[in-house]
């Protein structure tokens, strides 16, 4: 067991893993979950444009020029990653394996950006500055399906992993999208479209959503202390860290709020399932053993209608390639708020709740989550608990409990920043850019 700062920083430090980002969580041992009302990402992007995220109901886009402001940076960093990952793996001979941050083999990886790349050109019409070449690597068939989505024809499936293979067959998948009878068309469906394929394109997704967890976790400047390093290969595995700007800041803001618009109050349970670290694991203990069992997902979580689809779901992970060793969890989420897409899939903007431990079956440990919503506010309102703006905020942050720290002991004045030195005192105020009102 080790102290307090070491679980965090250990969280912290794994917060990236693409085996994990899914159910990442606020909670638990020196990770208290403050109430801000939006996603932290959020406040960067008012930070950089100041202005808020526009969106309007059903998942449609707000303000053209913004919206296309934000699709050409995610897509820029796309087409930049897909062209890195095919210069690099696209027509490797080499027999050996390469997963891409111990997640999804180099030519799934690949697959699903073309397919992600491919539906955004054709469906939300913006025209892009600079496309860098982004082609499908040699060897690679890609076909289009009935969706209009770029899939991997079954060429792709030979020389695969054996076990994972006959797991896959066993196993009926879940994943069944054709009943999205939803247009996507033009730039006002840009955050259904990046939604959508969050959904089918999951290591798009999981690139998306380690954008949105960085900031949660560190809401300073979004950077998470480094142990991953850049474009390393070991053993046949390797971690693909983009880089900025572009970035997926503001596509992560984007479907954050839209989702946030449209979600609704759940009548049925929703079911989530994935892998958790093993200091994740022990603070989901801590939570369940606390007074308070308080516990958020930050950002979006991905779930299903059923328990079995759920399972389902979890048999076809394989996490046993990323960094750390992870534990399978199933969470069953009552009184929660959520939006159906993609026909199948239920999404959970910011689910906060109480956990209860449930039972262990075939190395899965299950939970309940009970949703409990925090009053709703404004970011506003909420920021002058810290007498701040989002500009004060995003530059100061540090981990604390709002109820814990008296607010007004720690506000400097407009238009200065306050530092701490190794010692964690306050230093000498330095001048700074004038703070936003």
């Amino acid at each position: 067991m080790g102290c307090a700062a070491s679980r965090f920083d250990s969280r912290n430090k794994n917060s990236q893993d693409l085996n994990t980002v899914a159910l990442q969580f606020v909670g638990g041992t020196d990770h208290v979950f403050d109430g801000c009302p939006v996603d932290k990402v959020n406040l960067a992007c008012i930070v950089d444009d100041k202005d808020e995220i526009k969106v309007e109901a059903d998942m449609k886009g707000g303000d053209e020029a913004q919206t296309t402001k934000l699709y050409k940076s995610a897509v820029s960093l796309l087409d930049k990653q897909l062209k890195t990952l095919n210069d690099k793996y696209g027509s490797s001979s080499d027999n050996k394996t390469a997963y891409i941050d111990g997640k999804y083999k180099a030519e799934d990886a690949i697959a699903q950006l073309t397919a992600a790349r491919a539906f955004f050109e054709e469906k939300c019409k913006i025209k892009m500055d600079d496309k860098a070449e982004a082609a499908p690597a040699d060897g690679m068939m890609m076909e289009e399906n009935k969706d209009g989505m770029m899939a991997e024809a079954e060429v792709m499936m030979e020389g695969g992993d054996e076990m994972m293979a006959e797991m896959m067959a066993a196993t009926a998948s879940p994943h069944k999208y054709e009943d999205d009878a939803r247009a996507y068309d033009g730039w006002a469906d840009v955050p259904g479209a990046f939604l959508k394929q969050m959904i089918v394109s999951p290591y798009w997704g999981d690139l998306v959503k380690k954008e949105a967890l960085s900031w949660e976790f560190n809401p300073k400047d979004g950077k998470v202390p480094d142990i991953f390093g850049s474009m390393i290969d070991v053993v046949g595995k390797v971690d693909f860290i983009s880089g900025a700007p572009p970035s997926y800041k503001g596509a992560a803001a984007l479907v954050g709020a839209a989702v946030a618009k449209a979600q609704v109050d759940s009548a049925a349970a929703i079911f989530f399932s994935g892998h958790v670290g093993e200091e994740d694991f022990k603070s989901l203990e801590d939570i369940v053993a606390s007074e308070g069992k308080d516990i958020h997902f930050p950002f979006l979580t991905m779930g299903w209608a059923t328990k079995q689809e759920a399972l389902d779901a979890l048999k076809l992970e394989d996490a046993s390639n990323g960094k750390q060793k992870t534990k399978m969890v199933l969470f069953e989420v009552s009184g929660a708020k959520a939006l159906n897409w993609v026909g199948c899939r239920h999404v959970c903007h910011r689910l906060t709740g109480t956990l209860e431990k449930d039972a262990v079956e075939e190395e899965v440990n299950s939970f309940k989550v009970t949703g409990k919503y925090p009053t709703e506010s404004t970011t506003e309102d909420w920021l002058k608990l810290y007498e701040m703006n989002p500009l004060k905020f995003m530059t100061q942050y540090k981990k604390r409990d709002v109820k814990e720290e008296a607010p007004a002991a720690a506000a400097p004045a407009d238009g200065m920043m306050m530092e701490e030195n190794k010692d964690g005192m306050m230093m000498e105020p330095e001048m700074m850019a004038e703070a936003m009102e």
